[in-house]
């Protein structure tokens, strides 16, 4: 995502990063890393009692190595569907993982059907979706 920020910044757009994940250490890294390469960001904590902030519109959605790793794929999708802009973007990965562990949703079929269902167009197999809501 900073690598994106950055990118779009060097052509001259208004670009604003904000980051939702929860706070660890990386945190204050990110935190100081935007601020001393030029690039506006928020970050929102993710808790417990908090999954999903309140997230502002945006543009582009990055969650890649995300939705194996949570319980229900779909709240989270839709908390992201609610916020993406109409021809916004989605950029993940949504191929089944291997049981694991770590991979608490190995199979996102579903969610593969309700991103299908929400009209996305699949711009890159499983990895980049263009939202469609006209």
């Amino acid at each position: 995502s900073r690598s994106l920020a950055r990118f779009l910044q060097e052509r001259g757009k208004n670009v604003k990063l904000v980051l939702a994940d929860i706070p660890t250490l990386r945190k204050d890294f990110l935190i100081y890393l935007c601020k001393n390469t030029g690039i506006e960001m928020d970050f929102l904590d993710c808790t417990v009692s908090n999954p999903v902030p309140n997230l502002p519109k945006i543009d582009i959605c990055i969650a890649t190595e995300f939705f194996e790793h949570v319980n229900d794929p779909i709240f989270y999708f839709e908390k992201f569907d609610a916020v993406i802009s109409n021809h916004g973007l989605l950029v993940t990965n949504i191929r089944d993982h291997e049981e694991d562990f770590l991979h608490i949703s190995p199979s996102l079929t579903s969610l593969r059907k309700k991103i299908q269902d929400c009209q996305y167009s699949e711009v890159l197999p499983y990895q980049l979706f263009l939202k469609n809501n006209d």
